[in-house]
């Protein structure tokens, strides 16, 4: 049995004006790579045009993960908003075998973060739990790498809780985060 890996996906290309402002798009273009086993595989920008916001809004440019919600679903992809879950049902999504796309409040990300200043909410897609370790398979738009990188759940939940108070779900750890269906084992 193994298990399916998806592509990372970089919001920078030259191609997508609005690349740098679809962090939410280009996480969950890899989710979609995820949940249909490499069977759909389309690029942030692809995923941002079937959004009901193709161009970003020069007042709001990030997509909420509503909107994030009903464009997967275009592709046939189920996610489902999880916005005001604690760290144990993060974590218990990840222990089944479900992707995330998860907002962070970046600085928290520390040596985890790929573009080392700026403080800014962000979007990132999470796959796979290492329940020995800890650690959680990261896939940040901001990495040019097309591979997820493990790091720390922990801090991972941190930032995540951190976007949360940031941004309204008031006192608790309470997160922002979709969650994909469970994702099989190849055999």
């Amino acid at each position: 049995m193994s298990i399916y890996t998806p592509a990372n996906q970089f919001q920078g290309t030259p191609a997508d004006a609005d690349g740098w402002k679809s962090c939410g798009a280009y996480s969950s273009a890899v989710l979609v790579d995820a949940v249909s086993l490499g069977g759909c595989v389309m690029s942030g920008h692809q995923f941002r045009l079937l959004t009901d916001e193709p161009q970003a809004d020069p007042h709001d440019p990030g997509l909420t993960i509503p909107q994030l919600v009903r464009a997967a679903a275009r592709f046939g992809c189920k996610l489902e908003d999880r916005t005001g879950m604690r760290r144990p049902q993060a974590k218990a999504d990840l222990m089944q075998g479900r992707y995330l796309s998860v907002s962070v409040w970046y600085p928290l990300m520390g040596a985890y973060r790929s573009q080392k200043t700026g403080e800014f909410g962000h979007q990132m897609a999470v796959g796979r739990l290492n329940t020995t370790t800890g650690q959680v398979m990261l896939f940040d738009p901001l990495n040019r790498s097309t591979k997820g990188r493990w790091m720390p759940s922990d801090i991972l939940f941190a930032a995540m809780e951190e976007w949360g108070r940031r941004t309204g779900l008031g006192r608790g750890q309470q997160m922002r985060y979709a969650r994909t269906r469970a994702i099989p084992a190849l055999a």
